[in-house]
C-alpha cells in the first residue's frame, strides 16, 4: 500500500515534469489551493517559475520539519523552465531527487548566487534543537503553505485545511519527527482551522518569557500524529530564532514539564512506535522528559483552575460554542453550584447554523468543506469525532495515515472520557468497527 510520503512525492512529481513541458498544470488539489493567496505587483505569482512544494529527504531519513510561506523569489537562471534545476529533474526524471539536498546550499548555486540565509539558517536551526552539528540538508525536511513563488508576500495566504493535512501533514506523520516548526503567522490560522489544541502559548498573547523580541509569539499545537508543531512568528520577519533564543525557549518550555529537546532515536521515531510524544499544559507527564529518549508512560489529567489533579472533564455549551475544562471535586462543586438538571431530550433544532448555513448532520457540513473545527464547535463533538464521520462517508480514506490516526486517536479519548459521540458519530464509528 503505498504511504502518504510516496503519494505527495509521486504526485509532485507528475505535476512538475508537465510544468517543465510547458503547461501549469493544477489537478485537484491545486484547483484550489492556487486561489488561496493573490498577490499584487511584486507579490503576484510567477506562473513562469518552478513550483517547489517541499524540499528535503521526503523518502529519507528526515531529522528536522519546517513549515514555510512559500518559495519566495525566484531566479530564472535556475528556477525557470529552461533553468538550471529543470535540466537537473529532466536529466533524472524526478523532482524529489534534485532535492533531496537543498540545491541552494550546494554547486552551481553557491558560487553564482552565493548562501540563501532562509536555508543555512534552518540548518543550524536543525543542528541546534536536535544538539548535533554534524546533521546537514540530507536531514531537513520544509515545506511550504502556499507552493508558488512570488517575489514579495502581498496578502492572506488562506488554503483549505484538508489541502494542508493531505499534501502537507499526513507525510510528516510518517517520517516520525516529534517537533516541527512553523515560522510565520499564517500557519497560525491554518494550525486553528486544522482543530489542533493549543498546549501553550508563550510571549505576546500568552505567558512572558525572557525572548529578546517583545512581538514574539511561541505557540504548540498538538499534531495529527506522534509530533508537536512549534508555531512562531514575530514582527520583521518570518524566520528561525538565533541560537540564543532556543536556549530561552528551551527553559521557558522546562518550567512546564516539556523540555521539548530532541531526542535521537533513528529507529523508534517512525510511525506505529508506542511511544507517545504529545503532552500539554492540563497535563502532568510523570516519567521521563523528551530528553534522553522514551517519553512519559503516564499522563495524569490536572485541574484547569488549581492544577490539583482533575476528576471529571466537563463540556460546556454556551450559544454554539462549546468549551471543555478538566476540573477537581472542589472546582466541580464550585462550576454545578446552582445548575438544574436538563430537560430530558433537549429542544428540537431544525439543524445548526455554520457560517451563515444550517446543516443537519456533520456529514453534511464536511461535505460543504466547512472547516473541521467549525463542524466541532457547531455540533458539539471533537474534531476526532467529526474525522470519524468523515472517513464513514468516504471523504477520507480509512487506510490513509491520517484516516488511521483518528481511528487511534478516537479510542485514546474514549479511554480518557473525552468523547462526546452523538448518534451520528456512534454510527460513524459502527461502519469503522
Amino acid at each position: 500500500m503505498m504511504g502518504s510520503r510516496e503519494a505527495v512525492a509521486r504526485f509532485w512529481d507528475e505535476v512538475i515534469n508537465q510544468f517543465l513541458e510547458g503547461g501549469f498544470p493544477l489537478p485537484p488539489p491545486l484547483d484550489r489551493w492556487i486561489t488561496a493567496y493573490e498577490g499584487a505587483g511584486e507579490g503576484l505569482v510567477d506562473r513562469d517559475a518552478l513550483p517547489e512544494p517541499y524540499s528535503g529527504p521526503i523518502l529519507g531519513d528526515a531529522r528536522a520539519v519546517v513549515l514555510g510561506l512559500n518559495p519566495g523569489i525566484p531566479f530564472p537562471e535556475f528556477q525557470y523552465r529552461d533553468g538550471i534545476i529543470a535540466k537537473e529533474i529532466r536529466a533524472c526524471g524526478s523532482y524529489r531527487e534534485v532535492v533531496r539536498t537543498g540545491f541552494v546550499n550546494r554547486e552551481p548555486w553557491l558560487s553564482r548566487l552565493g548562501a540563501v540565509t532562509y536555508h543555512t539558517s534552518r540548518v543550524r536551526l536543525m543542528q541546534r534543537w536536535n544538539d548535533d552539528p554534524t546533521l546537514g540538508d540530507e536531514h531537513l525536511l520544509t515545506f511550504e503553505l502556499f507552493p508558488w513563488h512570488s517575489k514579495r508576500i502581498r496578502g492572506a495566504m488562506r488554503p483549505a485545511p484538508d489541502i494542508i493535512e493531505e499534501m502537507v501533514f499526513a507525510p510528516i506523520a510518517e517520517t516520525g519527527v516529534r517537533h516541527v516548526f512553523a515560522f510565520g503567522a499564517e500557519w497560525f490560522r491554518v494550525l486553528d482551522g486544522l482543530g489542533m489544541r493549543r498546549i501553550l502559548t508563550l510571549g505576546r498573547g500568552g505567558e512572558a518569557y525572557p525572548t529578546r523580541k517583545p512581538s514574539r509569539t511561541v505557540t504548540l499545537f498538538e499534531g495529527p500524529g506522534d509530533f508537536v508543531v512549534i508555531a512562531e512568528k514575530h514582527e520583521g520577519s518570518a524566520g528561525p530564532p538565533s541560537a540564543s533564543e532556543i536556549e530561552l525557549l528551551r527553559e521557558a518550555l522546562g518550567k512546564h514539564g516539556l523540555g521539548l529537546r530532541a531526542p535521537a532515536m533513528p529507529d523508534s521515531r517512525r510511525m506505529g512506535s508506542e511511544v507517545d510524544g504529545r503532552h500539554g499544559t492540563n497535563r502532568v507527564t510523570e516519567g521521563p522528559s523528551f530528553q534522553g529518549g522514551a517519553m512519559a508512560e503516564k499522563v495524569v489529567l490536572v485541574c484547569d483552575v488549581c492544577g490539583e489533579p482533575a476528576t471529571e472533564s466537563v463540556t460546556i455549551k454556551v450559544g454554539s460554542r462549546t468549551r471543555r475544562k478538566d476540573l477537581c471535586d472542589a472546582h466541580l462543586a464550585e462550576l454545578t453550584a446552582g445548575t438544574r438538571p436538563a430537560r430530558p431530550g433537549g429542544p428540537k433544532t431544525a439543524g445548526v447554523e455554520l457560517r451563515g448555513v444550517s446543516y443537519r448532520t456533520v456529514e453534511e457540513a464536511a461535505k460543504a468543506r466547512v472547516p473541521m473545527h467549525a463542524i466541532a464547535e457547531g455540533f458539539g463533538l471533537t474534531v476526532v469525532e467529526v474525522q470519524l464521520v468523515r472517513i464513514a462517508a468516504g471523504l477520507l480514506p480509512a487506510d490513509s495515515p491520517m484516516g488511521k490516526w483518528n481511528v487511534v486517536r478516537h479510542g485514546r479519548d474514549v479511554a480518557k472520557g473525552r468523547c462526546k459521540c452523538n448518534a451520528e458519530t456512534r454510527r460513524a464509528l459502527s461502519k469503522l468497527t
